[in-house]
């Protein structure tokens, strides 16, 4: 499931801790402008927590992850399925 729009997209599983954190940053800055804060403020904490599980779980990519533990934040996330619209 590609997580990104706009850019080059990268499948969740491939993505590494480095990057989940930058897309944690992308968003928060994104939720620093007023009219954005209400709608992207969750998304970044959504990004920031898959960033903390996947350093509690020590895995450099989120496909490392057990799959109980990417479920949690999963549907949080705002990811963009092929072909679809966000979800």
């Amino acid at each position: 499931m590609p997580a990104a729009e706009g850019r080059e997209q990268q499948q969740l599983g491939e993505m590494t801790l480095a990057a989940v954190d930058a897309r944690a940053a992308e968003l928060s800055a994104s939720a620093g402008v007023p009219a954005m804060a209400a709608r992207m403020a969750p998304i970044a904490a959504a990004w920031r927590g898959l960033a903390e599980t996947m350093r509690r779980e020590g895995a450099t990519t989120v496909a490392e992850l057990p799959p109980e533990r990417l479920r949690a934040h999963v549907d949080r996330l705002w990811l963009v399925p092929p072909g679809r619209s966000l979800i």
